[in-house]
């Protein structure tokens, strides 16, 4: 495991490992919905409890339930499959980080089969937010 190098210093209280990163917080701001890339969860979805850190910078326009961005965990079979959404949360208008706690049985309980297994972040937001900047990796919990 190695440290963040984010410029947001509360990445730092969860383990980082680039191996794991769903987008990297130094990625473009987004203005519309967007999907990350995913990532193969071979070596998460059979570990029993791990979680989603969602570092966010602030953003403009925020007004809670009418403009406002949505972050969604999804999985699926494989990159060509269908992504069911297991977990998502609001992110707030201020700079903060967000735990979102995950399961190999949530995962799997999703999945049809269990032959490559991915796991993506999708951004999407309500009404005119401003623009996002925001990173996701994975960690045990």
């Amino acid at each position: 495991m190695s440290s963040s190098f984010s410029t947001i210093p509360l990445t730092r209280k969860s383990n980082y490992d680039a191996a794991t990163v769903l987008r990297e917080v130094s990625e473009a701001p987004i203005s519309a919905a967007t999907n990350g890339t995913p990532l193969g969860l071979l070596r998460w979805h059979r570990h029993g409890e791990y979680k989603c850190v969602i570092n966010s910078y602030a953003y403009s326009s925020y007004v809670a339930g009418s403009a406002e961005w949505v972050i969604s965990i999804e999985v699926a079979n494989d990159t060509g499959s269908t992504y069911a959404e297991i977990a998502s949360t609001v992110v707030p208008g201020v700079a903060t980080t967000s735990e979102i706690p995950l399961s190999g049985e949530l995962v799997n309980q999703a999945l049809v089969d269990e032959v490559d297994p991915v796991i993506r972040v999708v951004a999407t937001p309500t009404g005119s937010p401003g623009d996002l900047t925001y990173g996701a990796f994975l960690t045990c919990v």
